[in-house]
């Protein structure tokens, strides 16, 4: 893995000593809840690819279709320790 070096208020961290898996937390705030997609979403990704901005700036696929849907639910969780 080739190392990345993330600043924030926490200081200085390299990322070759974060510890796999990374796990997405689920981040709550009153009725709002920002976590990963999951295969049981893919009404939301459908609705998320008839979007006509969405598609263009995200991995949304953008002509949905229910095995779109799967993969892209699967390749988000999947890609989480390369996009850390």
């Amino acid at each position: 893995m080739r190392a990345r070096v993330l600043w924030g208020s926490y200081g200085c961290v390299d990322s070759r000593e974060m510890k796999l898996p990374l796990e997405l937390p689920e981040l709550r705030a009153g009725p709002f809840c920002v976590r990963a997609w999951h295969v049981k979403d893919l009404a939301l990704v459908r609705e998320a690819s008839s979007d006509s901005h969405i598609p263009k700036i995200t991995t949304v696929p953008p002509n949905y279709t229910d095995e779109e849907g799967r993969l892209f639910s699967l390749l988000e969780s999947d890609s989480l320790p390369e996009r850390a």
